[in-house]
Order: C-alpha cells, then structure tokens, then sequence
C-alpha cells in the first residue's frame, strides 16, 4: 500500500512540473502612417499684355511735313529748316531743321565785349580773356558749345542741343536765358541776349524790344540800343532807338 501510494505522488507531481509555460504574448505591430503629398499649386496663367496702340500721326503735323520736304526739294534751304523747326517734336523735324540750321546760321565761333574776349574751342569748351569784373569771363565750365556772343559785360554760348548759356552783368536780366530751346544762333548788343530759334522766330533778354512778331529771320545783330533781323528773302527788320 505504501508503495503505491508513493508512485501515484511521484506521477502527480512529474504531471505538475510538465505543464507548460503560458505563451509570450506576441507584439501587435502598430502601422507606419502613409505620408499624404500635398497636391500641386495649379499654375495661374500670364495674362497676355496688350499690343501697344501705334499713334495717329497728327494730320496737320504730317502735311506741314510734307510741305517742308517740298520746299527743300524745290531748293528753298532756309524755308525747310523754318517749315521743319516748326514741328517740334513731330517724327524726325527737329533734327533735320537742325542739320539744315548748320548750313545757314551765322554762328561766331569768335567774339569780343567790351573788356573780354571769348573763342570756341574744337572740342566744345571756350577759351577767355580779359577783364571779368562782371563775371562775363566764368565760361571755362562750359562745354557742348559751338558759337559764342558777347555784350559788353556779359557772354553768351550757344550748346549743339539748342540751349543757351550765359555769364556775366545780369542786371537787365540779359543772362535769364536757361529756358531757351531750340535756338540755332545767338548774339548780343550791350546790355541784350538775342537767340534765334529754329521756326524762324526771335527770342530776347535784358534791354530789348517786341520783337515777337519777327518770323522768316535768319540772322541777328545787337547794337547799343537797336536790335537788327536779317530774313530769309533778304530784307531787314529793326526795333530800338532810331
């Protein structure tokens, strides 16, 4: 009986120290979040610029073109330079009054005043000397110039451009001349600028006279009191003290 009670405690026991351990338990793997592209910007369209309007020429303007071509055609030089410089700024007349401007204007590369002598240099610059008590001699600044003028105690320079500058004895406001366009020529009586522009009309600073009526000039003297406009048919116009 002991025996048996001893081999059935010895099976229990081996049966308990059988049993199996309880499974691990397995991992839950946990899923990689899928990344979202974002969606293309839908490209925006370049609006398509306008053409740009070609202006109407001014019917006016391109006939009074038309008739200064004529009239250099039929050999009338000065009256063309006039017709063009009227123009303005229409198409090409400026430029082509100019260049006919070269060819006619009297322009003083040299001249003198009362105590002051003044030159054109080659390149532009002008050359002085003499007695600048009124500051007439303050030109060695100057550049661009291609004709010069001389008041007694003042100097004009006329630039390539159709500007005009000035230096010297102001007091009758002969040297306000830097609103000046289009001027071909230049002179100067004492105390007086002249300019001519490239219309064939006059304009003037200091001690002067209407002159605003003078058209067709193509040339210009200055005295002591009396200013002189040589026009293009060869008659002579005169304003001042007589």
């Amino acid at each position: 009986m002991r025996l048996a009670a001893a081999l059935l405690s010895a099976v229990l026991l081996a049966g308990c120290g059988a049993r199996s351990a309880d499974p691990a338990p397995t991992a839950t793997s946990v899923p990689t979040p899928t990344a979202t592209a974002a969606p293309s910007p839908t490209p925006t369209a370049e609006p398509t610029p306008s053409p740009t309007p070609t202006p109407t020429p001014d019917p006016e303007k391109a006939a009074a073109y038309a008739a200064a071509e004529v009239l250099l055609e039929t050999g009338d030089t000065a009256g063309a330079a006039m017709a063009f410089g009227a123009l303005g700024d229409f198409a090409d007349a400026r430029a082509r009054s100019f260049a006919l401007w070269d060819g006619i204007a009297v322009r003083d590369t040299i001249a003198a005043g009362n105590t002051h002598t003044v030159g054109v240099r080659n390149d532009g610059t002008v050359a002085v000397a003499g007695w600048g008590f009124d500051g007439q001699c303050e030109v060695t600044d100057w550049t661009g110039v291609i004709a010069v003028a001389a008041g007694s105690s003042h100097t004009l320079g006329l630039r390539a451009d159709g500007t005009v500058l000035a230096a010297g004895n102001d007091h009758y406001g002969q040297c306000d001349v830097s609103d000046w366009t289009d001027v071909v020529a230049v002179a100067a009586g004492v105390n007086q600028s002249l300019g001519l522009r490239a219309d064939g009309t006059v304009l003037a600073r200091g001690v002067n006279y209407d002159l605003s009526g003078w058209t067709g000039i193509v040339a210009l003297a200055g005295g002591l009191n009396h200013t002189l406009g040589l026009r293009a048919d060869g008659t002579v116009l005169a304003a001042g003290h007589n």
